[in-house]
């Protein structure tokens, strides 16, 4: 039933399994048995978020590109990325492009 597809779910920390999970128990009236799956799903996703935002900082400094640098930069304190040595490899290649603009 739901209350096992959403352990299952949980179980597999997959994003789009416990979406799905969860609109599978809502639709089962399941209630207090979703708080739990809401909060690993919020998660999860911050999670991936993050991974995101590391991924496009590496590749801005790769690039050198001065626009995708500060893109780059932006969305990894917006999201709360606080990985010194990411970030500052990344503000610091951003420094020496604006040097080179």
């Amino acid at each position: 039933g739901a209350a096992a597809e959403l352990e299952e779910a949980c179980a597999a920390r997959v994003i789009e399994r416990i979406e799905a999970a969860i609109a599978q128990g809502e639709a089962a009236g399941l209630q207090s048995e979703l708080a739990a799956p809401r909060e690993l799903l919020e998660g999860l996703r911050h999670e991936a978020r993050l991974a995101e935002a590391r991924a496009v900082l590496e590749a801005a400094v790769q690039a050198r590109a001065l626009d995708q640098l500060v893109a780059a930069i932006r969305e990894g304190e917006a999201c709360g990325l606080h990985e010194e040595e990411v970030m500052s490899v990344a503000k610091h290649a951003l420094k020496l492009e604006e040097q080179r603009a």
